[in-house]
């Protein structure tokens, strides 16, 4: 979603954050709903993607394994491109 790599951009030139992202890295967006409500773990992502931030209210936060996940929230994962393929079809109505 443009507007997750839009704040990670910020204050950062386009070209210097593609020196930073690399190879077949890509982020994955979604909405909590009333199932992934919980701890991170309750997501039971794949083994080579982490929660790293979200907005609750439209405030930045980042992730850790103690955030409890509320119905709203907007989750971003960082995911190697074949999680990234398994997060698509587990949440096939995320936000990408």
């Amino acid at each position: 979603n443009a507007r997750y790599l839009a704040g990670i951009a910020l204050d950062r030139d386009i070209m210097e954050l593609s020196s930073i992202i690399r190879g077949d890295v890509r982020f994955f967006g979604m909405v909590i709903d009333e199932e992934s409500e919980g701890d991170v773990s309750v997501l039971n992502l794949p083994k080579q993607s982490r929660a790293i931030f979200m907005y609750r209210d439209n405030i930045f936060e980042f992730v850790d394994a103690d955030t409890q996940l509320k119905k709203g929230d907007e989750l971003v994962v960082i995911a190697h491109g074949d999680d990234y393929e398994k997060l698509v079809k587990q949440w096939p109505g995320a936000m990408k």
